[in-house]
């Protein structure tokens, strides 16, 4: 099946941006789609920072330069449109001028009015958008309004790449519910740890700080405690390309209560970073008094009530870390769990979307605990190539 996208795009934006912060193009833009590739860089600025808001991104051209651009600020503060315009000093240079924006201006009150509104009453003659916004209160309003206040209005640049970016954002405002993202690397022969459960290093340092950026896309990454026990892994932004805008919230899968164990809690104890544990109510409440005292702020055990069918546990799991409250309203989960979660949740048609990294390293093992999941078949996004390894993105829906 072929890539959705165009070449170098993905869901975690222009990938060559995800690895160099400098990273720009070197051609004068001559074309919309020209514009609104830099108006796509402009969006990844606000990687991280501005979920559950979309990240944004907007550029005024006017005489073939850009005037104005903008970015979507952290959340419950300016929207791109906004910052674009407001950068202005004389609003008299917008008569005349295109802008271009990655997703619909919104046309409905939040923490911010309406960008709409703005747009409508600027003397700006073409507004060029890469993809509708499907939330309900815009949903094509925003576009109506501005064809009703005469703006030439073209919509579908680069449609495909934005909405590949948005993803987390466009799926969330359609299915109402937080999307839940699976990664993994694996070897050529599908293994993702070797007999005794080791996977240090599937991939090269080029596939995993691109892994970095996405974990600051998502707001929170999930693994098990088999994971946490094992690689004791930082679950942190650190190898990509600024900005570091935030590190992702970690949640540990842990029914059977293995960090209610007294080491287990000895190193939670000196977490610095908030870890939030899910574990069955039954496991807490048999062992938290017995064995495990951890008074370290950042750490909180969320009980998953449910009976030991693992259909049952595992539906329970997903409400309960919906209902989980966050600093802000939860968006999006990224799963780098071990291949015993992934398949879990695989088989429980949890996923919205997956990263797959096929290395070159070999194990020698034939154990199917140690398999990867099998990848659906599911609309492929992209493919692309880390020098020897090699990237698939899918999503169930687009």
């Amino acid at each position: 099946m072929s890539s959705l996208l165009k070449t170098g795009y993905s869901l975690g934006g222009r990938i060559e941006r995800t690895l160099a912060s400098d990273f720009c193009f070197l051609a004068t833009p001559r074309s919309h789609e020209e514009w609104m590739e830099r108006a796509l860089l402009l969006s990844m600025e606000a990687v991280g920072w501005s979920s559950p808001n979309p990240a944004v991104g907007c550029l005024i051209v006017k005489s073939e330069k850009v005037i104005a651009k903008g970015f979507t600020q952290e959340f419950r503060k300016e929207h791109a449109e906004r910052v674009a315009i407001h950068s202005l000093q004389n609003l008299d240079d917008l008569d005349g001028a295109t802008i271009y924006v990655t997703l619909e201006p919104c046309s409905h009150f939040g923490s911010q009015p309406p960008c709409v509104d703005l747009l409508v009453h600027s003397p700006i003659k073409t507004v060029v958008i890469a993809c509708q916004d499907p939330d309900p209160r815009v949903n094509g309003q925003g576009i109506q309004r501005l064809k009703d206040a005469g703006k030439e209005v073209i919509v579908g640049v680069l449609e495909n790449e934005a909405k590949a970016w948005h993803f987390p954002f466009i799926r969330n405002r359609i299915s109402e519910k937080p999307v839940w993202i699976a990664k993994w690397a694996q070897t050529q022969d599908g293994a993702m740890a070797d007999a005794q459960g080791n996977s240090k290093w599937i991939t090269n340092e080029t596939s995993r700080a691109y892994t970095h950026w996405l974990r600051q896309k998502y707001d929170a990454i999930l693994v098990g405690a088999r994971t946490w026990i094992r690689d004791r892994p930082q679950l942190s932004v650190r190898d990509c390309a600024t900005p570091h805008r935030r590190n992702p919230h970690r949640l540990i899968f842990d029914p059977n209560g293995a960090l209610l164990d007294e080491a287990e809690c000895a190193y939670l104890q000196n977490q610095s970073r908030p870890v939030t544990i899910y574990t069955l109510d039954a496991k807490i409440s048999e062992r938290m008094q017995q064995k495990c005292s951890v008074t370290n702020e950042w750490v909180r055990w969320i009980p998953i009530s449910a009976a030991h069918p693992k259909n049952e546990m595992i539906l329970a799991f997903k409400s309960a870390v919906e209902a989980t409250p966050f600093d802000r309203p939860l968006q999006s989960v990224f799963c780098e769990g071990g291949p015993t979660l992934l398949r879990i949740l695989m088989q429980h048609d949890i996923f919205d979307g997956i990263h797959q990294f096929i290395g070159t390293k070999t194990f020698e093992t034939n154990s199917p605990e140690q398999q990867a999941p099998v990848v659906p078949q599911w609309n492929q996004l992209t493919t692309h190539k880390f020098d020897d390894d090699s990237l698939h993105e899918w999503v169930k829906c687009f």
